[in-house]
């Protein structure tokens, strides 16, 4: 799947990964059905349903979304970070983690962790960048607010994608 960027303002990894799993749970794979060829036994007739509603959708039931939860540890860039709180999602200031940071935030941000995690809460995958180092009680940490925000944003996509798939009807 190929995705055009045309403008960031902060979390692009996260909304990269929720417009990917959007775009996966409406994934409808044609229906398919394949036939012995009486006339060549070492061919198939392969025959698709031109029927656009007949086929099946892909399971996304335990495909992981990424969350990305910065660390910011000068008391400085948290005031700034505070003062420009607008997002839904993780930077550390001392135990608080904020999530869908900013692009200034993130700048501000001495670490990062991209977590992904499905709808059970289950982490799928971890990958740390920026220059500081993490303790592994602040990483825990920081991986168990992903978990909770992760499971309840999966929650309001499904529930989302479940309302607009029925008004479509």
């Amino acid at each position: 799947m190929d995705c055009i960027v045309l403008a960031a303002g902060g979390a692009l990894v996260d909304a990269l990964s929720f417009a990917i799993w959007a775009a996966l749970r409406d994934t409808l794979l044609p229906a398919v059905s394949v036939a012995d060829n009486i006339e060549d036994a070492s061919a198939a007739d392969i025959e698709v349903d031109d029927d656009p509603y007949a086929g099946l959708r892909l399971d996304v039931a335990r495909l992981p979304v990424v969350l990305g939860v910065c660390q910011v540890r000068a008391l400085q860039a948290c005031q700034l970070l505070l003062t420009a709180l607008q997002r839904t999602a993780a930077v550390q200031i001392g135990r608080r983690v904020m999530l869908g940071c900013s692009v200034v935030e993130e700048a501000a941000a001495s670490g990062r962790l991209l977590t992904a995690i499905n709808a059970s809460g289950q982490v799928c995958g971890v990958q740390k960048s920026g220059h500081a180092a993490m303790s592994l009680g602040g990483v825990q940490h920081m991986i168990s607010a992903a978990q909770k925000q992760g499971a309840a944003v999966l929650a309001a996509l499904t529930a989302h994608a479940r309302k607009q798939r029925s008004s479509e009807v």
